[in-house]
């Protein structure tokens, strides 16, 4: 009938703005935390650090500079940024993804799509390091 199934008009969205993304009360906002000392940001730093150390350059991310955008054309997603891209002082360009594991100790599926990814259409040679 009238007024029902999607889209119906009568019961639109809620517009609250107590309302987060995906329909949730909690209010917490999903993506990217801008807190330098949130513990992925941390690791993305410390990853950074290390690899520095080792004689590697930063090229994105790293917590020094923007992360880059790599195409992976026909991929989960049609690009991905990685945590950390970086060339050993050989001239080989790598990635470093930081993210969650399951308890097995495997990456949770976000992060294995995102390492699919990169290491499949997107070319670029990408580690899973945890924070977690």
């Amino acid at each position: 009938g009238v007024g029902k199934g999607r889209g119906g008009g009568k019961n639109p969205a809620p517009t609250s703005p107590k309302v987060g993304n995906r329909g949730t009360k909690s209010g917490a906002k999903r993506g990217p935390k801008t807190d330098p000392n949130a513990p992925h940001n941390a690791k993305i730093r410390s990853e950074g650090d290390r690899l520095a150390s080792e004689g590697n350059r930063i090229v994105a991310g790293g917590g020094r500079v923007p992360e880059r955008l790599v195409p992976t054309p026909g991929g989960f997603k049609s690009g991905r940024r990685p945590d950390i891209i970086y060339e050993s002082p050989g001239g080989s360009r790598r990635g470093v993804n930081v993210g969650r594991r399951k308890a097995d100790g495997s990456p949770v599926s976000r992060e294995q799509r995102a390492l699919d990814d990169l290491n499949g259409p997107g070319q670029l040679p990408t580690d899973f390091v945890p924070y977690d």
